[in-house]
């Protein structure tokens, strides 16, 4: 069937294969690009940011026992206002975090872990009001025991829940990461066996279509040629 074929079109078909062949090699390579960049990014702009959040709440949360800590020690009321503003302000920005947080936590398992952490969180709240209350009238030794038997208990699973959950969100960045490294493979590979078929496909056509005119002029075209114009001049003595 290829013999038969027309010069024009059997050239036509040889470059015509080898471009779409080089294109499925361009295809390939762009969306595979693509989808290594749409997981960079979800990793660098949604994983990490949540990740950021969530050691913000663990630091701040230290600082907030900290601050109790040091209302407890406190020799004035200037130093125990001074405490209690530094509490005040590191809850509300703790809260600030955990709004952010809801609106960017969207995997059931995440919703989840970031229910749970706001449920521990308002348990330590309402535990630090009431012992900033304690320490505020005076009850220093009632304080202590409170601090020591119930609230630091408290704060140790709430900083746990929110360690679980920057774990959860480390585990997401590195299925992200092993998920670019395997469509990387798959594309590399698969434009090393696209560009290996575009070349062998190349050869071939190369070689039928060489052969194919060879055959059908006779010899090699400037044989044939040299031929044409010896009986155009009226040699007709010439082998063909």
């Amino acid at each position: 069937m290829f013999a038969n074929l027309k010069v024009r079109t059997k050239l036509a078909l040889g470059f015509g294969i080898s471009i779409l062949l080089m294109l499925a090699v361009s295809v390939v390579g762009i969306t595979r690009m693509d989808k290594i960049n749409l997981r960079v990014e979800e990793a660098a702009s949604d994983r990490w940011p949540k990740t950021v959040l969530i050691n913000d709440i663990i630091h701040r949360a230290g600082n907030i026992g900290i601050a109790l800590r040091n209302m407890m020690l406190a020799t004035s009321r200037n130093d125990l206002a001074k405490q209690k503003a530094a509490v005040l302000e590191e809850r509300q920005a703790i809260g600030a975090a955990v709004q952010k947080l809801e609106q960017v936590v969207n995997l059931p398992r995440g919703r989840e872990m970031l229910a749970r952490l706001k449920e521990l969180r308002q348990e330590y709240v309402a535990g630090q009001d009431k012992l900033i209350h304690l320490i505020e009238t005076d009850h220093g030794e009632e304080a202590a025991i409170y601090l020591h038997g119930e609230l630091r208990p408290i704060l140790r699973k709430y900083q746990d829940q929110a360690l679980a959950f920057a774990r959860y969100q480390g585990e997401l960045m590195e299925a992200a990461a092993r998920e670019s490294g395997a469509v990387y493979q798959e594309a590399r590979t698969l434009m090393f066996v696209l560009v290996g078929a575009a070349v062998a496909m190349a050869c071939l056509l190369s070689y039928l279509i060489t052969r194919s005119l060879t055959r059908q002029l006779g010899g090699e075209p400037g044989y044939a040629a040299g031929i044409a114009q010896r009986v155009a001049a009226g040699d007709l003595s010439q082998e063909i």
